[in-house]
């Protein structure tokens, strides 16, 4: 329900519950007394564990209402005395939630004392309900993310209050550098509004304030989005502003889907009526590159990377997933990267059944479905067939692609890739390796994955450098003073340290061949292919099962096999 519609529904159901980040609770108190008790002309009354009575709130000289407290079960009294008060008012009890969920006794004392106080809460809520003239008002204000038993939730509505708007962030940034203009600091608005997205009103302004006392507002944007970056990771959300991946080796398929999925992010997109882009599916065995190519996508797009933390999902359960999807909505445009989507849904080996609530489910259904924000949702996992058949239906991810182990010419590729940020020389067609030397090598990494070729060529460049820096100590007895400048070490990697570190490299597929190929074959055939064939002068020569050479047919007699 919509954060604007508290004030109608307390006037018609009397009670409401109110989800808030702690964080934001004094600001939610202010924004109830002044828009909803000062319109009624009510005063504000608050109670949590923490004080046995209700204080009027924001007032001096109030007056509380007092109840003898109870040490065996003070909620309990807690709820009789809004049954019993007949004084008009706006009553807010902090978690309420959790302290009917928490199990402070043993479990026969518990389940009693849950179904005493959520049974006194439904009496409260009718006879609020069917009550026209009374003018008392509850609110169960949750700051801990705990939520009410699913049967008071039928009758009792929820509402979460929202992530500050576009507008409502622009006004927040200017009320800051209007406190700025004595400072001599010329801040940008736009870069600042941009920083502080993703954020509460609390957040935005406590962060705004810390950086202008610590960094001397100088970098006071710089200081924001460090600031966002670590609130995020609290969330188990890790946002990269500007991913630095921007390439990939092969993958020439899917790289001509994110070229053509950034159109559809344009204004032109927008006036043709074409949907936003929600997703992709990138499917294959471990280490074939596919956390690399969410990185790459991200960057291509122009989008910062918001990467979930699954396992925190499955932990956090549903309260959990909402607030991230709420976090993640405040952040675009962005790229929305589940990594290892398939463990949250995987299925118990004794039931089949999802170990995962299907509440989770549900709502990454729905969101995935009808989401409207311009957040991409890049997915990657290793089976297929381990995700529910509504998660893979049309509608929620747009298309679904296999990264398998890379064919000889993306071998050389990511080989040159990883070598040119050692070696220059790799930046520059063929390298420093001749067209045979790179058969060789290629012919020696069939079936390894794109991790373990980029494994193979650091521990290369490790053993060149530490071999360089032995000799250059040998040479003096001390490499570096406080004031000496350091000494360049270059880096040359030739084919034979690429030959030595490959002979020291295990690969996936040698180490569990069975299930690698289980994972292939679940996902290759009912997905498309990421790369295009092998037609290079690399590629591997086609043979029979006896090793006879395959000469490949014509065009011509292609064409007129077709007509036959």
């Amino acid at each position: 329900m919509d954060w604007q519609d508290l004030g109608l529904l307390l006037e018609t159901g009397k009670i409401v519950s109110l989800q808030c980040p702690l964080i934001e609770r004094v600001a939610t108190l202010n924004w109830i007394k002044q828009y909803l008790a000062a319109s009624k002309n009510l005063p504000l009354y608050v109670w949590n564990l923490g004080q046995e009575e209700f204080k009027e709130y924001h007032l001096t000289g109030n007056k509380s209402h007092h109840f003898d407290p109870i040490k065996n079960d003070c909620l309990s009294r807690v709820v009789d005395f809004l049954i019993d008060c007949q004084e008009p008012g706006v009553f807010v009890v902090e978690n309420l939630q959790s302290l009917i969920n928490y199990p402070n006794c043993s479990d026969s004392q518990f389940s009693d004392r849950t179904l005493l106080i959520t049974a006194k809460l439904t009496n409260l809520f009718y006879s609020l309900a069917t009550d026209n003239l009374s003018r008392k008002y509850i609110i169960l204000l949750s700051t801990d993310g705990s939520e009410l038993p699913l049967h008071l939730q039928s009758v009792i509505p929820t509402i979460w209050k929202p992530l500050p708007t576009t507008e409502e962030i622009t006004l927040i940034v200017e009320e800051f550098l209007v406190s700025t203009v004595n400072w001599g600091f010329n801040l940008d608005k736009s870069s600042l509004i941009l920083a502080a997205s993703g954020l509460t009103q609390e957040e935005i302004k406590t962060g705004l304030r810390l950086g202008l006392q610590l960094s001397l507002g100088a970098s006071a944007i710089d200081f924001l989005l460090s600031y966002k970056i670590n609130r995020l990771r609290n969330l188990n959300l890790e946002f990269i502003p500007q991913p630095n991946i921007t390439d990939f080796g092969g993958l020439d398929l899917l790289k001509s889907a994110i070229s053509k999925i950034r159109n559809k992010f344009t204004p032109e997109a927008r006036k043709c009526n074409l949907a936003l882009p929600k997703g992709c599916l990138l499917v294959g065995p471990p280490g074939t590159g596919k956390t690399r190519a969410a990185k790459a996508c991200a960057a291509q797009l122009g989008f910062p990377l918001v990467s979930v933390d699954v396992g925190a999902i499955v932990a956090g359960g549903l309260k959990l997933l909402r607030e991230l999807l709420q976090r993640v909505e405040a952040l675009a445009p962005c790229v929305v990267h589940f990594d290892e989507f398939d463990k949250l849904f995987a299925a118990s080996s004794n039931s089949g059944e999802d170990v995962s609530n299907r509440q989770i489910l549900g709502t990454m259904l729905t969101w995935l479905q009808e989401k409207t924000s311009a957040t991409y949702v890049v997915a990657t996992l290793n089976r297929l067939n381990s995700l529910p058949p509504e998660l893979t239906r049309a509608g929620r991810f747009d298309r679904i692609f296999y990264l398998g182990f890379p064919q000889a010419i993306e071998r050389k590729e990511i080989i040159q890739l990883h070598a040119a940020r050692f070696d220059p020389r790799y930046l520059v067609e063929n390298g420093p390796l001749t067209e045979s030397e790179w058969r060789i090598l290629l012919n020696k990494t069939v079936n390894c994955t794109g991790a373990e070729l980029e494994q193979m060529v650091c521990r290369a460049a490790d053993k060149i450098f530490d071999v360089a820096l032995e000799e250059i100590k040998q040479k003096s007895s001390q490499l570096t003073t406080n004031n000496e400048q350091v000494v360049n070490i270059p880096i040359f990697i030739e084919l034979q340290d690429l030959l030595e570190e490959r002979e020291k490299i295990f690969p996936l597929y040698v180490r569990d061949t069975e299930r690698v190929l289980a994972i292939e074959n679940q996902s290759r055939y009912v997905s498309e292919p990421s790369s295009s064939p092998d037609t290079s002068q690399y590629a591997p020569p086609l043979t029979t099962y006896w090793g006879q050479p395959v000469s490949q047919p014509s065009d011509s007699t292609i064409q007129k096999t077709i007509l036959n």
